[in-house]
């Protein structure tokens, strides 16, 4: 287990890792790039306009100047930000990362956390309609209930409906889109706080990060790449919770 007040192996490495994800354009597959290219983020980081040339196309390469430029400290700001909010952070390669999640295509390159990490615990996706019914919400309860009794975490992300009914029970896991000193949805702040004394909150996204509509697809690529499986209780016939079922399905997940 691995509680949200530790650094890390890597030192700094992660913090450089965030700062650079958090320049537009910079995706994980980017960011990927460019470590092979420099050997590491704070190199990568302080890079010439040149060398960036050489890896970034335009758009990409005038966004992290521009980030440089304007908050040349991002870095050392993100970390504070950790220290001061009790927020962990864990890199991909740490024994820390949670194995199963290291298996999808574009695994997280960092992960921000409250609470106690567990990387070989067994996990089920639980997730739904954020308008759900009554019946959906108490199934969803149920059943998270009987997974937690068989020692089962249970993993969704902390939305309205199913959502937060599946993380009321037993030891569970939230995935947000949004910096984890961000409340969303705002009535969730009490149930988030539980969520992290007995398992743990989750997020790619460095404190401040706020919910924006574009960040929900990928981290249902997380809360479906935590798990051995995913349920959907309820949902629309177009909704993010399919998009998650989806995404399990083309990781080779139930």
């Amino acid at each position: 287990m691995v509680r949200a007040e530790r650094r890390g192996d890597m030192g700094d490495e992660g913090f450089y890792r965030a700062a650079l994800l958090s320049a537009s354009g910079i995706s994980p597959a980017v960011a990927r790039r460019l470590l092979a290219r420099f050997g590491s983020a704070s190199l990568a980081w302080r890079a010439s306009v040149d060398d960036l040339t050489e890896v970034l196309s335009d758009a990409p390469r005038k966004s992290l100047l521009a980030l440089r430029q304007k908050k040349p400290d991002l870095p050392a700001d993100i970390a504070s930000a950790c220290a001061a909010k009790g927020i962990g952070l864990c890199t991909v390669e740490e024994t820390c990362y949670p194995a199963l999640l290291k298996e999808i295509f574009q695994p997280p390159l960092v992960l921000f956390y409250r609470g106690t990490l567990v990387p070989d615990a067994v996990r089920l996706a639980v997730v739904g309609a954020r308008r759900a019914s009554t019946y959906g919400k108490h199934v969803a309860e149920e059943m998270a209930a009987t997974l937690a009794g068989h020692g089962v975490t249970v993993v969704s992300g902390a939305a309205r409906g199913i959502d937060t009914a599946s993380h009321k029970a037993g030891r569970t896991v939230a995935v947000l889109g949004c910096g984890l000193d961000i409340v969303y949805p705002p009535e969730n702040g009490r149930l988030l706080a539980e969520i992290a004394e007995k398992g743990a909150v989750l997020s790619e996204y460095p404190p401040g990060t706020r919910p924006l509509a574009s960040f929900f697809p990928a981290r249902n690529r997380i809360i479906s790449g935590l798990s051995r499986g995913t349920i959907v209780v309820e949902a629309a016939g177009r909704s993010g919770s399919l998009i998650t079922a989806e995404l399990a399905l083309s990781e080779g997940r139930d």
